[in-house]
Formats: structure tokens, C-alpha cells, sequence
């Protein structure tokens, strides 16, 4: 996979996590860019949530 299409998915997936009402940003973790996304109305049993 060629740098280019790395860099636009990337920016496909930061657009659609803007989209969904995520706050997207980019961060670094240990020397690496990571992007997040976070939404303000997030709760935490979304996550556990089983089935």
C-alpha cells in the first residue's frame, strides 16, 4: 500500500468519525500518530455492551 493511499484513507476515516459527531484529533503514542476519535456523549456501557 503506497503512502498516498494510506494518507487518504486516513483522511476518509477522520472525515467520517467528524460525521458521526466525533471530535477527531491526532495524538502521539510513543512515537507513533494515532488517530482518535471521541464523542462527548459517549457511555461507557456502549462499550460493554455483549450481543
Amino acid at each position: 500500500m503506497s503512502q498516498e493511499s494510506i494518507r487518504n484513507y486516513l483522511a476518509s476515516v477522520e472525515s467520517r468519525l467528524a460525521a458521526d459527531g466525533c471530535g477527531p484529533r491526532w495524538e502521539d503514542w510513543a512515537g507513533a500518530p494515532v488517530l482518535v476519535g471521541r464523542r462527548a456523549d459517549f457511555r461507557m456501557r456502549w462499550a460493554a455492551r455483549i450481543g
